[in-house]
């Protein structure tokens, strides 16, 4: 559910044992916690994430660490996870929070990155260099967070049915 938009190689460079151990695109109050959080001295303040892209190394953050964490925290996960239909978003903040990983965003790692991929973004241009932002700020990628239906009409959702169109021409040579 994402399109990769530039070279994200330089990022990667920037991940380093405790000083940026979690890359995200940008910071999200939605979705992630309710009023209960506040009660745990390491989600108290914690900058709060959409998990629809982030950047870490398997040294810093492993499935197996997911594992552990809700194994021993299952019950404050559900006590202070947000309730609804989103349920990584929680549970990625959560165990990210948990483990105390270092928290930076993608505009702090890259000068001029935008945090912005939402696929129903306003205000994009295009550029031969690719999407800017509103405030004209490099766009990484684009994320259709839980699509229910086909992209439509939106500034992105021609590049994600090229793509589709794309990968299914690539599937047909396996056939």
């Amino acid at each position: 559910d994402i399109i990769l938009l530039r070279d994200f190689s330089p990022l990667f460079g920037m991940i380093e044992a405790g000083k940026r151990e979690f890359i995200v695109a940008a910071k999200c109050n939605d979705y992630v916690y309710n009023p209960k959080h506040a009660q745990y001295d390491y989600l108290r303040g914690a900058m709060l994430f959409n998990d629809g892209f982030f950047a870490t190394s398997r040294d810093l953050l492993s499935l197996q660490d997911f594992f552990d964490i809700i194994e021993a925290d299952e019950k404050t996960f559900h006590a202070v996870r947000q309730r609804g239909g989103l349920f990584a978003q929680p549970l990625t903040n959560f165990v990210v929070h948990r483990r105390g990983l270092k928290l930076a965003t993608l505009s702090d790692c890259l000068a001029g990155a935008s945090g912005e991929s939402y696929y129903k973004a306003e205000g994009v241009t295009f550029t031969e260099d690719g999407p800017l932002d509103r405030f004209g700020k490099r766009i990484y990628f684009c994320h259709w967070p839980g699509i229910i239906g086909m992209p439509g009409r939106r500034v992105f959702d021609g590049l994600w049915h090229e793509f589709a169109q794309q990968a299914a021409a690539r599937m047909k040579e396996f056939a």
